[in-house]
């Protein structure tokens, strides 16, 4: 399996899209080593065939034009509208929803960076040179999903706060894991680690206030 740094990325241009190669950076294995870890070696291989093809998949214009909008909502913009709706629900359960999510992400991002870096998984298009991404990722390793990690967070407060929403919650979150893997930035493995950590440090909180 060939290993590279080197990612294709996409730029929009109408409907035309543009593909360029760049350097994540000038990255040394000093700064970044690399896993030793025979399981998530194991996993890589396991994956990396399933990675491919849902990135070969969304390679169409409007399904990667879809991977990119959910990743840049993931990326942060969706939560201060998550808190706006909030707004309509009775104030005092808003604000242990608030609480609760808060909390719940501010623990799993004190906690995210230590095991990312423990972990050192390098991301699918870095195993996999054959493998294009759509944008460039915010950093360089990619177990767990930090994106899928907040989503749970921040999901498992407002299911259990305000039930009937669990669909739309369900599926906004499905999108988000999706669209981790379709831009290549993650293997299927790291998206479950990431609604795991989440659901592990979420559950307990929102229990608590909720």
């Amino acid at each position: 399996m060939h290993s590279s740094c080197a990612t294709e990325d996409a730029i929009f241009v109408g409907d035309e899209v543009t593909h360029y190669t760049a350097e994540i950076d000038t990255l040394t294995s000093h700064e970044y080593p690399v896993t030793g870890s025979a399981l998530l070696e194991r996993l890589d291989r396991a994956e990396i065939g399933m990675v491919r093809g849902i990135v070969a998949y969304s390679s169409r214009p409007g399904v990667q034009s879809l991977t990119r909008l959910v990743t840049w909502l993931g990326n942060g913009w969706m939560y201060p509208a998550i808190a706006i709706l909030l707004l309509g629900v009775e104030w005092q359960l808003a604000l242990r929803l608030l609480i609760a999510g808060g909390a719940s992400a501010s623990i799993c991002f004190a906690v995210y960076p230590l095991l990312k870096k423990r972990l050192a998984r390098l991301r699918p298009f870095c195993v996999d040179s054959s493998i294009p991404t759509t944008s460039k990722p915010l950093d360089f390793y990619s177990c767990p999903s930090g994106h899928c990690m907040a989503a749970t967070a921040v999901a498992i407060p407002l299911a259990i706060g305000v039930p009937h929403l669990w669909p739309a919650i369900l599926i906004s979150w499905m999108l988000i894991a999706w669209s981790r893997v379709s831009s290549g930035h993650h293997f299927p493995s790291d998206v479950a680690f990431g609604a795991i950590l989440g659901t592990i440090i979420a559950l307990p909180i929102s229990c608590w206030l909720l």
